[in-house]
Order: structure tokens, then sequence, then C-alpha cells
């Protein structure tokens, strides 16, 4: 029993030319078989072990049930990643608040197949020429979302920043985070 997978575009036929970039010490190294081709689905079990790791040693050493690596799905990108959620905890006609500036492809990564809103809080703040976090905006969009009837399931902050790269500090982030957990 096997399967054909018609999901990826696994590429051998470059093997040749990556080979001649690598040293014969660095290249021996590599599993070849694995070298060209996608990972299996979830990602590999010793990656999703050191990700667990990981976050159990440095994220949140302090939780009494630590999380284990079948508890983790890792997924190649943002684009993929976003699809996923906008088809697991969306339904259809639900909005997403997130941060502006923002990652011009989210509308589509969400909204494509979840059929979902992507709405924006402007962050920029012209009088300090900061960007800035406010509950404020959040809670402002979030009201005006459910008044016109598109109901927010989720907000969406990504640290570092992108397009600009910046960092919001946990004393930024927190106001935010918690106001989301009481809605």
């Amino acid at each position: 029993m096997g399967f054909i997978k018609l999901s990826s575009a696994d590429n051998i036929l470059s093997r040749d030319l990556i080979s001649t970039k690598f040293t014969p010490e660095i290249y021996s190294t590599f599993d070849t078989t694995e070298l060209n081709f996608y990972p299996r689905p979830g990602g590999e079990p010793s990656t999703r072990e050191s990700v667990a790791s990981f976050i159990n040693a440095f994220c949140a050493p302090a939780l009494k049930n630590p999380i284990n690596k079948d508890q983790l799905v890792l997924v190649p990108g943002v684009t993929y990643t976003s699809d996923l959620l906008s088809q697991a905890i969306f339904d259809e006609g639900d909005s997403l608040i997130t941060f502006a500036p923002l990652y011009y492809r989210f509308p589509n990564d969400f909204g494509d197949r979840g059929l979902i809103h992507v709405e924006s809080v402007v962050g920029y703040n012209p009088k300090t020429n900061n960007v800035e976090l406010s509950v404020e905006k959040f809670e402002e969009k979030f009201q005006q979302l459910e008044a016109d009837g598109k109901p927010v399931k989720a907000i969406l902050l990504v640290n570092p920043r992108n397009p600009d790269g910046g960092v919001f500090t946990l004393d930024e982030l927190k106001p935010i985070v918690e106001w989301a957990v009481k809605k």
C-alpha cells in the first residue's frame, strides 16, 4: 500500500548542480535521499522534538504539562500556515484583526480559500513618528466589525513585524493579548 503525492514538486534534476556547491566533506554529511524533497506532512519528528524542547526550555518552562512533539504541526511558510488557520478556526465571513503595516499577502493568504475578512489597525502615530500598539484602536475596530456583522474570531500580531522588521516588546504586546483574551 502506498500513495502518490500530488501536492509538491520534488526536484531531483538539480541534484548535480547543488552537489557542486559543497565540498565533498560537507556534502557527505547530507542524506542525499532527502536533500531535494519536501519533508513529511506536519514536520520531521526530530524537528518537532527540537521545537518542543525549545518551547519547554525557553518559552514556557513553567507549563504543568510540557509540550511534546506529537502536539505540534510544522508547516513550510507563512502562506501555508495562514491558509490552514483560515480553514481551521474561521467560518466564511468571519474577521481577523491585524496590525498595519502588514505583510501584503495576509488578505490573500487568509481570504482566498478561507473567505474571511482581514482588517487592519493602523499603528503608525504621526505625532510620535513611531509604530505603536493601541488597545483602544483594536477595540474600536472590533466594535466596528461586530456592528457590521463581521464577527471577529482572532487577532494576528507578527513579531518581528513584517514588512518593517520592528519588534514589539513584551510590555507592548501584553495589553493587546490581555484584551484579546477577554473578548
